[in-house]
């Protein structure tokens, strides 16, 4: 049986990582960034969330990706709707 299939926007915080010498003005402006994923929307529990953006149809591993992010670091979720092609 099929999954219905919700396609969503999550909107987290990423850490962001600089591996070089730094004076303490530049760490100052040191922040994380804002990241938007895109996909179907797989799982959603107390910890994490899954996003799988892309799938497969008739092999045996159909997903082609899975984005898993702590629930700590997501800002938004919101639902996508998809009208079709004209």
């Amino acid at each position: 049986m099929k999954k219905k299939c919700k396609i969503v926007e999550v909107e987290w915080l990423d850490i962001t990582d600089r591996n070089e010498w730094q004076t303490s003005d530049e760490i100052d402006k040191e922040h994380c960034c804002i990241v938007r994923t895109y996909g179907i929307l797989y799982s959603y529990n107390s910890k994490e969330l899954k996003v799988i953006p892309t799938v497969a149809e008739d092999i045996d591993k159909p997903f082609g990706d899975v984005v898993v992010i702590p629930k700590g670091c997501i800002k938004k979720i919101r639902k996508l709707y998809y009208k079709g092609a004209k």
